[in-house]
């Protein structure tokens, strides 16, 4: 695929990906670093992404790559989950 193209297609992409959400925000409730533990006076957190009504809604717990070494929970890929239900 030609380099102009393929400029074109990704900023399609990425535009339809702020649309959506941008448009399904108000649908989802994040709370932010939740600890859960505390390793040698380090505070271990989470972040909790729920639908607005999450009553019975199935958790899928998302563990970042590293080796427990490296990564962050900053860069979460499954945030979209709520919008369909999911916490």
């Amino acid at each position: 695929m030609p380099l102009q193209k393929q400029k074109k297609l990704s900023a399609l992409i990425i535009g339809m990906v702020l649309c959506i959400n941008s448009a399904t925000a108000n649908n989802i409730k994040i709370t932010k670093d939740i600890e859960f533990a505390a390793v040698n006076k380090q505070s271990l957190k989470l972040d909790l992404y729920q639908p607005k009504k999450p009553k019975g809604s199935p958790l899928v717990v998302w563990i970042h790559g590293g080796g427990w070494r490296k990564g962050t929970k900053e860069r979460c890929y499954i945030d979209w989950l709520p919008e369909y239900g999911y916490t």
